[in-house]
């Protein structure tokens, strides 16, 4: 009987465990009226944190996650927004991630870091990088966020 209680609580403290380590990226964004309908529930499945590795920065909204890949590797990339302005956001990850590769494309407008050297041309390979990707939005994004002013693309490579 004491052996039976005991795998009992193992295995209870395991799934607490389990259940404490799956923190989402970022709380959920809203979906845009207009482009909403073309977002599959699949898109709409926020992260992990600890699957990402890059972290959300702080007041972010998770969009969506899309897959991609070529032969036996494949990566997703997280889609976030942000109220805070371009500038603010891209100083954050830029002391976030320290020790990165992080460069700026066009003045005021790109941003980025990766784990692994782009080389000159910014040439990253989603299958091996992890990069997050700072920009100024003025395109439509399937989701909205009122004050909406910087997006935020976190490429990561899944289990």
């Amino acid at each position: 009987m004491k052996r039976v209680l005991m795998v009992v609580l193992v295995l209870m403290f395991s799934a607490a465990l389990q259940t404490a380590r799956a923190e989402p990226l970022a709380p959920l964004a809203q979906l845009d009226g207009i482009f909403g309908g073309m977002v599959s529930p699949a898109e709409r499945e926020v992260p992990d944190l600890s699957k990402a590795g890059i972290p959300a920065y702080p007041g972010s909204q998770f969009c969506t996650v899309k897959t991609g890949g070529w032969g036996e590797s494949g990566w997703s990339e997280a889609a976030l927004l942000s109220t805070d302005p371009y500038e603010k956001v891209s100083a954050w990850y830029r002391k976030k991630m320290d020790g990165w590769y992080c460069n700026e494309w066009s003045k005021g407008m790109s941003f980025s870091c990766s784990d692994k050297d782009p080389g000159a041309a910014g040439n990253y390979d989603p299958e091996t990088s992890n990069v997050v990707d700072v920009s100024k939005t003025d395109v439509s994004m399937p989701c909205t966020m009122p004050g909406m002013q910087t997006g935020i693309n976190i490429r990561f490579q899944p289990d």
